[in-house]
């Protein structure tokens, strides 16, 4: 979660940072709209995606310096019996809460409006007049209007084709988006910023329509004569809105910024890079010397790997190539190596080397973080530390995990949780190698902190 979070903030202020230095102020407004709209999305969503990638040197590849990596599974406990993280949660919960409700209370706020107002369709909107100190401003079909202000004078066909860009192109769905969005995200400082460029991007192209057939000096002078003094609420498109300097220079301002195109075309390379630092995820390509299906002496099934020469990744199978197992003694009958000469040998009862591991079918990581329960080690008199476990299993060519064991003694009663939860993991996709599906070790690190708070 921490990490989904910090990324997620991360990839959020890239993007604005983009559109601050190189989008903002120019006058490709609609594409600056959508730009901050899918850069809020894509900052959700891009951190929930994770695409492994293996490499083949961990210490020596550059990529590690800059994506994430899967390392072993870790879960932590407090020494202390008070749950600050559960605490954390109920303060995010409540602010979210509290978020909510004053954006239902706005929008409560607007339908009282417009009970207490006269109202009549007109060109397929609701036209509320009303002598609220607000009006005029919109709410998605609903244009609320000041009586003191005649509709048919020149200041009154001004603001009435204003309102009616807004929606028309139903600016106000963009405003309730970026206000949800700050309800569950309110800890994002980026994310106000946005809504702050969406709600300035809107009045830009109100005025561009409104004075598409217009004086645009006559129309500046209107906005500095009625916006001094003006505050609205943040969820309706008011037409006497602030960034009183930006609008009109804006509107008095008529020549094009030089590269426009290669401003917005670079937008995309930009996406890719975020993704790609974002969705990574590196898996380091286990290169220990095979052990366990090479023997001289064995008559049975090959005896699985020592805990001493498990690495500390989380994944830590590897591919063998068929031709160094020639010395393979088995029971199996389904041939799927073959020697140095060419002839076909069998490979061992059980792999503790294959072409494709076993895998969980979900997310293995989250699976064991979910239910492994760190408890287990502070009930057990285990001080503040770190203790780290490594499971070996079986998973056989139908899926079932068996032989579940502990390769190590920390004690605590660690070992036994561990085996616990991955008993309870199911069925898995068995190993494949020679493209055959084979029955295979797999060996799982896991590591309980224990903090002193």
């Amino acid at each position: 979660m921490l990490t989904y979070l910090i990324q997620m903030i991360a990839c959020s202020g890239v993007l604005y940072a983009y559109y601050h230095f190189f989008l903002r102020n120019e006058k490709f407004h609609q594409y600056n709209r959508f730009y901050l709209l899918f850069a809020m999305a894509l900052s959700l969503i891009l951190p929930l995606f994770k695409i492994p990638v293996i490499v083949e040197d961990a210490a020596t590849n550059p990529i590690y310096a800059f994506v994430s990596t899967e390392e072993m599974v870790m879960v932590t406990a407090t020494a202390k019996p008070f749950d600050y993280v559960q605490l954390l949660y109920v303060t995010y919960g409540c602010i979210v809460l509290g978020l909510i409700a004053r954006l239902v209370k706005a929008v409560r706020q607007i339908i009282r409006i417009k009970k207490a107002a006269n109202t009549e369709a007109i060109e397929g909107i609701r036209f509320i007049k009303t002598l609220h100190p607000d009006a005029p401003f919109s709410f998605f079909k609903w244009m609320f209007w000041n009586k003191n202000t005649e509709l048919e004078s020149v200041e009154g066909r001004y603001i009435f084709s204003h309102e009616m860009y807004h929606i028309d192109n139903k600016h106000s769905w963009d405003l309730l988006f970026s206000e949800i969005i700050l309800c569950l995200y309110w800890f994002n400082p980026f994310f106000y910023l946005y809504r702050k460029e969406i709600t300035t991007i809107q009045e830009f192209l109100a005025d561009k329509h409104a004075t598409k057939e217009q004086d645009r000096y006559d129309y500046a002078e209107l906005l500095i004569r009625k916006a001094i003094g003006q505050q609205q609420q943040k969820l309706i498109n008011p037409f006497f809105q602030n960034q009183l300097k930006r609008r009109i220079t804006m509107l008095t301002t008529s020549e094009k910024t030089a590269w426009q195109w290669s401003r917005k075309l670079f937008t995309i390379p930009l996406f890719l890079l975020i993704a790609s630092f974002t969705i990574i995820r590196c898996k380091a390509e286990d290169k220990k010397e095979e052990a366990g299906i090479i023997s001289t002496n064995v008559t049975s099934a090959a005896t699985p790997p020592s805990a001493d020469s498990v690495a500390p990744p989380a994944n830590t199978e590897a591919f063998v190539q068929p031709s160094e197992n020639k010395n393979a003694i088995t029971n199996s009958k389904e041939p799927v190596f073959k020697n140095e000469k060419g002839e076909v040998i069998p490979g061992p009862d059980v792999f503790s080397k294959v072409e494709v591991d076993a895998k969980y079918p979900g997310n293995w990581r989250s699976f064991l973080e979910k239910h492994l329960d760190g408890q287990v080690a502070v009930d057990n008199g285990a001080g503040p530390g770190t203790y780290t476990t490594i499971i070996q299993f079986i998973v056989d060519t139908k899926g079932n995990v068996s032989d579940v064991k502990a390769l190590t003694n920390v004690g605590y009663g660690l070992e036994q949780e561990s085996i616990r939860v991955i008993k309870q993991s199911g069925k898995w996709s068995p190993a494949i190698t020679n493209g055959k599906v084979v029955k295979a070790y797999r060996k799982q690190p896991i590591t309980f902190q224990v903090t002193d708070v």
